[in-house]
């Protein structure tokens, strides 16, 4: 489903491309040196989907005690709609298994209805609002996928 990518784990080269990625997506980028720290911290993982050898999209995320937390998901522009931010999304689902995950976790944009979208499709339900969660005071949807109601 969608175009073929392959997701593999992010390294210092690959820091610029999703840096500008960062930038032509988002009115309040993460700064270089912020990937810089998610890359060097053990407890993160960040992840780059590839095209042949360019980078199309990229994904970072935590596990805490059981607790997996999304802390971003991009696709570059011209790759969106094909299925590249769901392919990141399953990649990350299927990093942990239900017997030491129970809840994945999430904030988005309230005005980003794509990613409502896509992640109310893998589940993810709508919990909680964060009042001027963003940069330009943007309220954020805190959306959950509790696997504990599952198993």
């Amino acid at each position: 489903m969608g175009l073929r990518i392959h997701i593999v784990q992010a390294e210092l080269k690959d820091l610029p491309n999703i840096e500008a990625l960062e930038k032509q997506s988002f009115p309040d980028p993460w700064s270089l040196t912020l990937f810089e720290e998610l890359l060097a911290n053990p407890s993160q993982s960040l992840y780059v989907a590839q095209k042949e050898k360019d980078v199309v999209g990229y994904m970072a995320f935590w596990k805490i005690l059981d607790e997996v937390h999304i802390l971003n998901l991009c696709v570059a522009l011209p790759y969106r709609k094909e299925g590249i931010g769901g392919q990141l999304l399953q990649f990350c689902l299927n990093q942990y298994s239900v017997s030491n995950v129970g809840l994945f976790s999430l904030e988005v944009r309230q005005s980003n209805k794509k990613a409502q979208h896509l992640y109310q499709k893998f589940g993810f339900e709508i919990k909680a609002i964060r009042k001027n969660y963003y940069p330009n005071h943007e309220d954020a949807f805190v959306m959950i996928l509790d696997l504990n109601h599952i198993r």
